[in-house]
């Protein structure tokens, strides 16, 4: 929630000795808020304690005990006198946490009035607009989700998830040339984003203009750098699209040494492994992956919708039936 240009102008600094005296200290949400509104530390030292400490109630129970200990530093900056453009910003980060407190608790519409609150008190601060963005879309609200990513993308065009979000967005509202546009500001801004790339492909190749993907494939698959998880996902599907299934699983097995915690290249490999008749290393990914992700439904079936994503319903129907999910 801090950013960097904050930190570099603190008015108080804690030192390393003395910091861990101060989280000795630290047993309770309420201690936090008492040094704050205290004056011992200034909000941006103690932000993000204040904020662990608040999420660890409610993962308690106790979402009142938290919004009352916010609602109090809320109150604290609300009436601070002769407040200067750092305690401007430290009330919006309060009003942001309170609002990302009632998200992550489900109470979208509470949230939207704290994020906006916090958009009052300063509105060239993008991420408000961002989780503004979240709670809309929850409420099915895509109008106004797009018109927050529109303003904080206008704010902040660094946030690339803000673009794909987007793009998700304007395809909910059919608004299919939009799509276009913002996949392309994407990729201009970050010419290897291979998320960008796949659904800049995926849009072509499903609307009815009449335009090649192969150079853009090209491009995908000429990208060397570390991947991620969603990344690896896109470039194996790539190769196997084109019939590269020993490419594909050497390009895998490579990841699978370096990152053996990324579980969903198991998938990926028992699916080429079934491709190639090979039904005993088809089994072995299988047992793998159900072990990596000690065995649990969910976690199971969150991986295979990443894999679905990807490869497609039918693909992630075939993995369903061997693991008979």
């Amino acid at each position: 929630m801090m950013n960097s240009a904050k930190k570099e102008n603190r008015a108080v600094s804690i030192t390393s000795g003395n910091f861990e005296q101060v989280i000795s200290e630290m047993v309770s949400l309420r201690k936090l808020c008492d040094m704050l509104v205290s004056c011992k530390y200034p909000y941006e030292d103690m932000a993000e304690l204040i904020e662990d400490k608040a999420y660890e109630e409610c993962e308690r129970g106790r979402l009142k005990n938290a919004l009352k200990e916010l609602y109090r530093v809320a109150s604290f900056f609300e009436y601070l006198e002769n407040k200067n453009e750092e305690n401007s910003r430290d009330l919006a980060d309060v009003y942001l946490l309170i609002g990302q407190i009632y998200q992550f608790t489900e109470h979208f519409e509470e949230s939207i009035q704290w994020f906006s609150k916090a958009v009052v008190v300063d509105d060239q601060y993008p991420e408000p607009y961002h989780c503004l963005a979240i709670s809309f879309y929850k409420q099915k609200n895509h109008s106004d989700a797009i018109k927050s990513l529109e303003t904080e993308l206008m704010l902040e065009p660094g946030n690339y998830y803000s673009y794909l979000f987007l793009a998700d967005l304007y395809e909910l509202e059919n608004r299919q040339q939009d799509i276009e546009i913002i996949l392309k500001e994407l990729l201009e801004r970050d010419i290897e984003n291979i998320q960008g790339l796949h659904r800049l492909i995926q849009y072509y190749e499903n609307s009815e203009l009449e335009i090649k993907t192969t150079l853009l494939i090209k491009r995908l698959l000429n990208i060397n750098k570390k991947f991620s998880e969603a990344e690896i996902l896109i470039r194996s599907f790539y190769l196997y699209r084109l019939g590269k299934i020993q490419e594909t699983l050497i390009f895998l097995d490579s990841w699978l040494h370096m990152e053996p915690h990324l579980t969903v290249i198991h998938l990926i490999r028992a699916y080429l492994f079934d491709n190639l008749s090979n039904h005993s290393d088809r089994f072995r990914e299988l047992t793998l992956f159900r072990k990596k992700n000690r065995d649990s439904d969910c976690i199971l079936k969150s991986k295979i919708e990443e894999f679905a994503s990807v490869y497609g319903k039918s693909a992630s129907n075939q993995i369903n039936n061997w693991l008979h999910l």
